[in-house]
């Protein structure tokens, strides 16, 4: 399971991910600088590599999104993956995320 990290560059992501960080992968609750980067950036060239993706084909990673997204459902731990994207579709039919995927869902 993962969990979505959000939001708007400079509105305080980078504290909310120390702490969490501090929280989640430390033994002490002590901040480390270096366990910051457990949260992983989404998208990351680095995760898509890892998929055989071909990172330089722009609409191959679009279209991997939810492939990747669902291998970190998949394991048995909860992830943290901190974005600056949103529930959208490029291109109207590539999605960035899916309902399995989500996390948490707002109803209007």
């Amino acid at each position: 399971m993962f969990i979505w990290l959000a939001s708007y560059p400079k509105s305080g992501n980078t504290l909310v991910r120390s702490m969490l960080s501090a929280y989640f992968f430390s033994k002490e609750g002590i901040f480390n600088q270096h366990l910051i980067k457990n949260i992983k950036i989404f998208p990351n060239v680095d995760i898509f590599e890892n998929f055989g993706v071909n990172i330089k084909n722009k609409d191959e990673v679009i279209k991997n999104y939810i492939k990747v997204q669902n291998s970190f459902n998949k394991k048995n731990s909860i992830q943290f993956l901190k974005t600056h994207s949103y529930l959208f579709n490029f291109y109207n039919k590539y999605p960035f995320t899916d309902l399995n995927n989500a996390g948490a869902l707002e109803s209007g």
